[in-house]
């Protein structure tokens, strides 16, 4: 039997139906925004995590560089720590030997402190599960999973920060529920693409149930997915079986290119910049971030390729006039 605890986000938020094998565990969106707490029903470990919400962590400090957004889960606040701070609650009413998946939610968010990405560690019992936080502190949420077998009818479950310094983990569990089904299989073609590259799902039941997509996707259909992250829904109709999803991010660059002068004298040298990917290439002899001495008189139009670090490319291009001496 496999139980699931479904949960969203990363501001841990449990909430289990107690109708259901009695478990009994509160969300993380249970407390008010504010300084040194925890949810209802969770314990302080190490420091004092925080509530926050969209607007500020904890209640006091705005998020820096703004833009943070609630978790998908619906929720409005969730659960905030540095490096130095850990939470944690327990789950009860377990049965030994059986399968049990907790899916959350989770997002890097600073507040001008330091931009390094860090790996939350949740642990379960004995067990711990990594889950490293990329692309620097980007104000978005993932979905994130733990499958673990039950050893006891009560494990704690804690929450913190391996690296870096002074970063902060957030997390938000939704509305939680046990309950006993079968995985989907999945064949997904890729989870992160170039703006414009097409994506293919094949989602089965071990039990013969008819898959049904959300947003009108179909099997085996390829499809272009909006750039961004986007989170894509399964279900099947045979009662036995679970629910699936699936994250697709799509990467589209925004490159800019920019020079120190852009009005200049022949003889004279400019240096060109670029920003909004992880490496660059100008034409007409330029090299980023160098010295660049123009030999031709009138305007002429640099432009630059950036690539990301998944390998997806943009261009932007910018004129420069050289008037003669």
């Amino acid at each position: 039997m496999k139980i699931i605890l479904g949960i969203k986000l990363f501001v841990i938020s449990f909430l289990f139906n107690s109708f259901l094998f009695g478990q009994s565990i509160l969300p993380t969106n249970s407390s008010p925004v504010g300084m040194i707490t925890a949810p209802i029903g969770w314990t302080l470990i190490i420091g004092t995590t925080d509530i926050s919400d969209k607007d500020k962590h904890g209640g006091i400090t705005d998020w820096y560089g703004g833009g943070v957004e609630d978790p998908p889960n619906g929720h409005t606040v969730w659960v905030s720590g540095t490096h130095v701070e850990k939470v944690g609650t327990t789950i009860s009413d377990l049965i030994i030997g059986e399968e049990y998946t907790v899916i959350f939610y989770t997002a890097e968010l600073g507040t001008g402190i330091s931009p390094d990405d860090g790996t939350l560690v949740v642990t379960i019992g004995d067990e711990s599960y990594l889950f490293p936080y990329s692309g620097g502190i980007d104000y978005t949420w993932h979905m994130k999973s733990i499958t673990f077998v039950a050893d006891d009818e009560e494990m704690l479950m804690t929450f913190n920060y391996e690296l870096p310094e002074y970063s902060y983990w957030n997390v938000s569990f939704g509305e939680a529920v046990y309950f006993a089904c079968d995985s989907l299989e999945s064949e997904i073609s890729s989870t992160q693409v170039c703006l414009g590259e097409e994506v293919t799902f094949n989602v089965s039941s071990v039990n013969g149930g008819l898959i049904t997509w959300e947003g009108g996707i179909e099997n085996d259909e390829p499809f272009t997915p909006p750039v961004g992250t986007s989170v894509y829904i399964a279900s099947s109709d045979h009662e036995d079986d679970c629910a699936f999803e699936v994250e697709i991010n799509v990467h589209n660059p925004e490159v800019t290119a920019s020079v120190n002068d852009n009005e200049i004298c022949l003889g004279e040298s400019i240096v060109f910049s670029a920003s909004g990917a992880d490496s660059y290439s100008w034409d007409l002899g330029v090299v980023d971030g160098e010295l660049h001495t123009p030999d031709y008189v009138g305007t002429e139009i640099y432009t630059v390729i950036g690539v990301d670090s998944v390998g997806c490319v943009n261009t932007d291009s910018i004129e420069v006039f050289v008037e003669a001496i």
